[in-house]
Formats: C-alpha cells, sequence, structure tokens
C-alpha cells in the first residue's frame, strides 16, 4: 500500500541575509532534499500504480462473485417460497402450542382437585390410625372384663384373637391410606412436570420465531451481503473503503473540502482553482495570481496537526508550496525552490521572498545580479577615463539607496593609476576621477564594481 513521504525540513537550509559564500552551498542543500522527495513521490507512485493493478485483478474476482450472487439470488427465491412454507409450519406448531396450553390449564385443575383429595385422604388416614388406637383400647378393655367377668380362658383367649383382628384391620387401613396419600403426591409430580414440558415447549417455540432466527432476517443478511459482494475494495483484511476515498485509486481526485484548502484537513489527494480561475478555491488561495488548477497533498498527525503540500498545474507553470495547522492556525505558504524558479525575478513582500532565488541582467552599461536577501551587485569594464577629468558611470540597474563602490585598473608599464570618487554615490550612478602617479595616462582598462541593496 502507498505511503505518503515526509515533506523535507527545509528550516535546515536557511543563511543569514548578505551570507553570499553560503547561498550556492543552502541552495545545493535544498535542491538535493527536492531530489530526494521527488524520488520518493514517484515511489510512492509506482506503488499506487501496483495497488490499482491489484485491484483490476481483485474486480476480476468480484465479477466472479457477482455472477454467483446472481445464483444465490435464484436460491433466496427458492429460499423464500421454503420461508413461507415454513411460517405456515410455526403457525400450525403455534396451534398445537396452544392446545398443550390449554391442556395443561385442564392438568393444573385436576392437581387442585388431586391436592384436595390427598387431603382428605390424610384426614381418613389419621381417623383410621385413631380408630385402630380405640380398637386395641377396646381390645384390652374386653380382656380385662373378660378375665373380670368370666374367669374363662377360652373366652379370654376368644377376645384376644378378636383384639388382634381388629388392631391388623386398622393396620391395613392405615397403610391403604398412606398408598393413596403416595399415590395422590406422584400424580402431583407428573402433572407439575407436565406443565413444566408443556411451557418450555411454548417458550421453545416462540424463541425459535424471533427476528434473529426469522428466515426473512436471513434473507436481508444475504442481500447485504451481495452488495458487498459489488464493491470495489483496495487493502488486505479490516473495514472497506471505497475506492476514490479521499483521492485514493481514483481517476480524478475529489476536489477541496467546500471548495477551500483551509477546511481540507482528511488525509488524501485532492485538486483545486487558483486564484484567478473563473471558480477559484476560497480562504487562504496558495496560487492567487495563478490562472489554473493544483494538486493538494494532505497528511494529518491529529485534527490539531495537519501538513499541505500544493503543486502547481497552470499552462506547464510549476511551483510547490506547503504550510502547516498548528496552534489552531494555518501558517502561511511557503514556496519550496527547484530547478524551475531559482533563477528568475526577485521579489519581497514583507521581507519574505516571493519570486526567485537570483536575478542576473545586463545591458550597456554593464552587468547586476540580485538575490533573494535583497543584496545586489552591480560592475562594469572598460569604462571610460580621461586623466584628472570628471567621469559618471550610471548603473545597469538601480539600488534602493547609495551603494559601496570600488574601481580598479589594469596598469602599462610602470605606470600606477590611483581613482578616486569625487564625490558620494547615488542609487543611480556615481562620479569618478582618474589620477595618475607618474606618466602619462597609459592604463589599458577601468572597472568598477558596486554592491549594495535593491529593497
Amino acid at each position: 500500500m502507498a505511503t505518503a513521504p515526509t515533506v523535507p525540513n527545509f528550516a535546515q537550509f536557511n543563511f543569514e541575509i548578505g551570507d553570499t559564500a553560503q547561498v550556492v552551498v543552502k541552495q545545493n542543500g535544498v535542491n538535493n532534499a527536492l531530489l530526494q522527495f521527488g524520488n520518493s513521490l514517484t515511489a510512492m507512485t509506482d506503488s499506487i500504480n501496483t495497488d490499482l493493478q491489484t485491484m483490476e485483478g481483485q474486480k476480476t474476482d468480484t465479477q466472479a462473485a457477482a455472477q454467483a450472487a446472481s445464483e444465490d439470488a435464484e436460491q433466496v427465491a427458492l429460499d423464500k417460497q421454503a420461508v413461507a412454507s415454513d411460517r405456515a409450519h410455526v403457525d400450525q406448531q403455534k396451534g398445537v402450542v396452544d392446545t398443550k396450553t390449554l391442556e395443561v390449564s385442564n392438568n393444573a385443575q385436576q392437581v387442585a382437585l388431586d391436592r384436595q383429595a390427598v387431603a382428605e385422604d390424610r384426614l381418613a388416614s389419621e381417623q383410621a390410625a385413631g380408630a385402630s388406637s380405640n380398637a386395641a383400647t377396646a381390645s384390652i378393655q374386653a380382656k380385662d372384663d373378660a378375665q373380670a367377668l368370666y374367669g374363662d380362658l377360652n373366652a379370654v383367649e376368644t377376645a384376644k384373637t378378636q383384639a388382634q383382628q381388629a388392631a391388623t384391620n386398622a393396620g391395613e387401613e392405615r397403610v391403604l391410606a398412606e398408598t393413596a396419600r403416595t399415590g395422590a403426591e406422584t400424580a402431583k409430580t407428573a402433572s407439575e412436570q407436565a406443565a413444566s414440558t408443556s411451557q418450555q415447549a411454548a417458550t421453545d417455540a416462540v424463541t425459535a420465531h424471533v427476528d434473529d432466527l426469522d428466515p426473512h432476517t436471513q434473507y436481508e443478511k444475504k442481500v447485504a451481503l451481495k452488495a458487498g459482494a459489488y464493491r470495489e475494495t483496495v487493502g488486505g483484511d479490516g473495514p472497506v473503503m471505497v475506492k476514490g476515498f479521499a483521492g485514493l485509486g481514483a481517476e480524478q481526485a475529489p476536489r477541496t473540502t467546500n471548495k477551500n484548502p483551509d477546511d481540507t484537513s482528511v488525509t488524501g489527494f485532492y485538486h483545486g482553482r487558483s486564484g484567478l480561475h473563473a471558480d477559484a478555491d476560497l480562504g487562504d488561495n496558495p496560487f492567487p495570481a495563478a490562472t489554473g488548477g493544483y494538486y493538494l497533498m494532505v497528511i494529518a498527525d491529529t485534527s490539531a496537526r495537519v501538513s499541505q503540500t500544493a503543486s502547481l498545474d497552470a499552462g506547464g507553470k510549476s511551483g510547490v508550496k506547503v504550510r502547516q495547522f498548528v496552534s489552531s492556525a494555518w501558517t502561511p505558504w511557503r514556496e519550496l525552490y527547484h530547478t524551475g524558479n531559482v533563477l528568475g525575478t526577485v521579489s519581497q513582500s514583507g521581507g519574505v521572498p516571493t519570486g526567485a532565488l537570483i536575478e542576473r541582467g545586463n545591458n550597456a552599461n554593464g552587468s547586476y545580479v540580485r538575490y533573494a536577501d535583497g543584496t545586489q551587485e552591480c560592475w562594469a569594464r572598460t569604462l571610460p577615463q580621461a586623466l584628472g577629468e570628471a567621469m559618471r558611470w550610471d548603473f545597469p540597474v538601480a539600488f534602493s539607496s547609495p551603494p559601496t563602490t570600488i574601481f580598479t585598473s589594469a596598469p602599462s608599464g610602470a605606470d600606477f593609476p590611483r581613482f578616486t570618487v569625487s564625490g558620494a554615490p547615488t542609487p543611480s550612478a556615481v562620479a569618478y576621477r582618474t589620477y595618475m602617479e607618474t606618466g602619462a595616462n597609459t592604463a589599458t582598462e577601468c572597472n568598477g564594481h558596486a554592491i549594495g541593496s535593491w529593497i
């Protein structure tokens, strides 16, 4: 995946005003940094082209997936019919659940009746136990009465046997009562279990019909997956990014946000319109005096730290400017120098260079050079001279204030001419006289040099 190069730190190539010895050295450093930055941009472009080729292959795979999705759509139609059938079956099952619910209600009523019967049986058992105890007491009393009244052993034994039989009968009745109670409790447990099973069946039937398992919901999910299969994607795993977002992979980069570079802070590639274009961008336009468009590269660390690089596209003219968003405000646009704008017309605005780094020229009065820091030099060879007479040199281009002047000459033989300036120079000219120490005026040439400022 393409990675945007780091914009060089051009502050390291700054030089002091008037330090002409470092101009070329520092400028070479700037040129090398620009060359490396250009190579990085080329590498990024090659990487993007490779990604685009990969995307073409993915597009073929996507088309195959689309064909498969079309076949899936036919299957979906069949699934919808099955869903309708399943819905009818669900409705039928709901009817069965309602029937089971009614049965559970009837069973609950029967459990209530059984509970009442158990209570009655328990009372009867307690009454039978009481009767058995009374019978045993009566048996003992009968034995005592028999012994007391008759004294006859047979009569006593007969009474004893009758008492034992009565006790046995009472015990059997008690066992029957316990059996009846156990049966009633067993019936109660079975009825409660049946009610719980029926309630669980009703709950399962309702749960089986919730939206998460509804075949209609599954159909909607399948449609969403089909739509995703048609989307062209870049990158690997993770969230899908639409082709062309922030200019990545697009045939044409998007317009700057709100047609304003000040509002464009999302990492990506954009295009805008220069200041003299009919549809010019708003805000701080990087090229206010150009008529064409420009390309904008944005790299954001956070919403509070953003870097922008603008490249001019106007009829073959080139220009690159950079700026940063720091402390809630944009810094001024700064132009990067390259082989296309190092030489040209120099200019300044508020002490900031706005033109070329070096300007050279010449005319009948000599040659000159101007530097972006405001320094200006003029020189001329073979100036007119006449021994002891006042002469005038008009500078090939005027200074902003009187410059410093120097005159030299090439002597002939033993003659050593000496030059002095008569009067202070003006911003546009200087007067001079030629004086010889010995001999006649035989100097072969006279040279003038002036250095000052053009701002």
